[in-house]
C-alpha cells in the first residue's frame, strides 16, 4: 500500500517535471538548431530562385489630391516566388518552411505631404495579388491596404482605416488631402537576377517583427488616434495632439 502510495506520488509529480523538461529542451536546444538548420536549407533554395526564376515587375498607382496640388503616385516593386523560414514562437509553434511571394525591398508607397507629415501606404499582399491576376485583368485595386502618416520627428503617426474597403474610393481622406485606394496598373515579367543581386533578397529568416510598417518606421512609433469628441488626433492619454492634427488634417472620413 505504502509502494502504491509513492509511487502514484512519484507519477504525480514526475510526469509534470518530465514534460517540463522535454520543453525546455525542444525550445532551448533542439528548436534553435532545427531553425538555423532550416535557414540554411531555404537559403540554398533562394540561391536557385535568383538564378532561375521570373519575377513580376509591379506598377502601382494612387491618386494624391490636396490643397496645393493633384499628382498620381507611382512605384514598381520587384516580386517573386521564394522560401522562408519560420523560428519557433506560441502562434505558430515549432520552426517550419515553406514558400510564397515575397518583394526585394518593402511593399510600400510613400511620398512627402505638404503638411510636412510623411504619407505611407501598406501594399498590403501585394505581390500574392501579383502571382495571381493575370494582365487582362488590370487595374487591380489592393483593397487591403492601409495608410499612414508619419510626423516629422518619426514619433508619432496617424492610421486610418476603412470600414467599406471594396466600396470606398479612398484609403485617405482628411482636411489635409485624400489618398484613393492603390491599384497595381501594369505587370512585367523579367528574370529575376537581371532586377536584383542575391544580397538583395536577403535571408530566408522570416522577420520577428511581422508588421512591415513597424519594420519600416521602428518599435518605437506610437500611433495618435482620432478623437472624433475633440475633433482632433490625440496620444494614448486621449489629450489632443495640435501638432499630429496639423500633419494629418482634421475630420477623416
Amino acid at each position: 500500500m505504502v509502494k502504491f502510495l509513492l509511487w502514484t506520488i512519484g507519477l504525480i509529480i514526475g510526469v509534470p517535471i518530465a514534460i517540463l523538461a522535454l520543453n525546455v529542451f525542444l525550445i532551448y536546444v533542439v528548436y534553435p538548431w532545427t531553425h538555423t538548420w532550416n535557414v540554411s536549407r531555404m537559403d540554398a533554395k533562394n540561391d536557385l530562385v535568383w538564378e532561375q526564376a521570373v519575377a513580376r515587375v509591379v506598377t502601382v498607382e494612387a491618386k494624391l489630391g490636396t490643397k496645393e496640388r493633384t499628382e498620381t503616385l507611382t512605384t514598381n516593386i520587384v516580386c517573386y516566388e521564394g522560401y522562408f523560414a519560420t523560428a519557433w514562437n506560441l502562434k505558430n509553434g515549432g520552426p517550419r518552411t515553406g514558400s510564397g511571394s515575397k518583394s526585394i525591398g518593402f511593399e510600400t508607397l510613400q511620398t512627402k505631404l505638404p503638411t510636412g507629415g510623411t504619407l505611407d501606404i501598406n501594399l498590403r499582399w501585394l505581390c500574392r495579388e501579383a502571382f495571381r491576376t493575370d494582365v487582362d485583368e488590370l487595374p487591380l485595386k489592393l483593397e487591403y491596404s492601409d495608410a499612414h502618416i508619419v510626423g516629422p520627428e518619426q514619433s508619432l503617426y496617424c492610421k486610418f482605416h476603412s470600414a467599406t474597403r471594396r466600396s470606398a474610393a479612398n484609403i485617405l481622406h482628411t482636411d489635409a488631402g485624400r489618398v484613393s485606394f492603390p491599384y497595381i496598373v501594369a505587370l512585367k515579367e523579367q528574370p529575376l537576377r537581371s532586377l536584383a543581386t542575391r544580397s538583395d533578397m536577403g535571408s530566408s529568416e522570416t522577420p520577428s517583427i511581422s508588421s512591415g510598417f513597424t519594420r519600416r518606421w521602428g518599435t518605437d512609433m506610437r500611433r495618435s488616434d482620432w478623437k472624433s469628441e475633440k475633433g482632433c488626433w490625440g496620444d494614448g492619454s486621449g489629450v489632443c495632439n495640435e501638432t499630429m492634427t496639423n500633419y494629418c488634417g482634421k475630420n477623416p472620413k
